[in-house]
């Protein structure tokens, strides 16, 4: 890193590498953070999901309505919330601290960017056995985490639906 970089007026007082690297550290720690967030949204939504596909689709244990029909949709607009939580992180929130990042790079330390972007923009080797051809198939976690809670949207949505139709035509 440039030692005792200052950008700006001649009056600023210069930039210590030590905060520099602080800085740049810091953004990833907040990435990280970013990301347990929408894991733990998963998880918990998750875990509320199953407790309610256990309960409220048990036409005997329950005659009231607002567990036939509420639940399920609450569950549904809760999926729908996970849903639009963990775009908004993947967007939003993680994509903020990696153009930090980076800029702190571009201004400190340019040689260290272009490092990074020669090896981001470097072709992935080909995978030489089949396994690792299907390895590549497999969706990120990220993708995952939001083709559960889509499944998810789709079950109780659905769900909901059949008790509804029971319900009218009983």
């Amino acid at each position: 890193m440039n030692e005792g970089a200052s950008h700006g007026t001649s009056d600023e007082r210069p930039i210590e590498p030590i905060y520099v690297r602080m800085y740049y550290e810091h953004q990833y720690e907040a990435l990280a953070r970013v990301s347990n967030y929408g894991i733990w949204v998963t998880l918990t939504v998750m875990s509320l999901s199953i407790l309610v596909a256990l309960f409220a689709f048990d036409k005997d244990g329950s005659n009231s309505l607002v567990v036939w029909l509420g639940a399920p949709l609450l569950m549904a607009a809760a999926n729908c919330f996970a849903i639009i939580f963990l775009k908004q992180v993947r967007t939003g929130g993680g994509n903020m601290h990696i153009r930090r990042a980076k800029a702190v790079l571009a201004r400190y330390a340019p040689e260290l960017l272009d490092i990074e972007q020669e090896a981001d923009h470097r072709p992935h080797p080909q995978p030489r056995s089949r396994l690792r051809r299907w390895v590549r198939i497999i969706p990120s976690a990220p993708k995952v985490q939001l083709l559960l809670h889509y499944g998810l949207v789709v079950f109780f949505s659905a769900g909901a639906a059949d008790l509804l139709f029971l319900l009218i035509h009983d």
